[in-house]
């Protein structure tokens, strides 16, 4: 399993079953994209939106094959996130990342580091505030 080669099978265990938790129980399943080769998977990614406000969007598990890595898995799924988010009328996009410098490049900016996590941000359209009188 990819995140095993990552983070540990304790990390990979969690993982699944936060999909599966995300898949099966919820009214807003994410969407995942998968990258193959000639012997089986080598990436995946996902997206899902965010509870905050209705135009704002999640990344989410971002993770490329040690074999695959250096060969542009992680941006082409980046981006192909990205663009579908665009596509559904996405303002903003959020994610949590020890690599913040790879979602730089995609015009993400950090916001704060939690035990070494980064929140990062990035505004794709302009978003409306609409004040109301409680």
């Amino acid at each position: 399993m990819i995140v095993a080669e990552h983070w540990g099978w304790p990390v990979a265990t969690h993982a699944g079953l936060e999909m599966g938790e995300m898949f099966c129980h919820s009214l807003w399943p994410p969407y995942y994209y998968v990258v193959e080769d000639d012997r089986g998977i080598v990436g995946f990614a996902g997206f899902k939106a965010s509870w905050v406000m209705s135009n704002t969007y999640e990344l989410i598990w971002v993770n490329v094959a040690t074999r695959a890595l250096g060969n542009g898995v992680g941006r082409m799924l980046t981006q192909k996130r990205l663009d579908e988010i665009k596509r559904r009328g996405g303002a903003l996009v959020t994610l949590m990342t020890q690599k913040p410098l790879f979602f730089a490049k995609f015009g993400f900016r950090s916001l704060a580091n939690f035990d070494g996590w980064e929140l990062m941000v990035r505004q794709i359209a302009p978003v409306t505030l609409n004040e109301r009188q409680a």
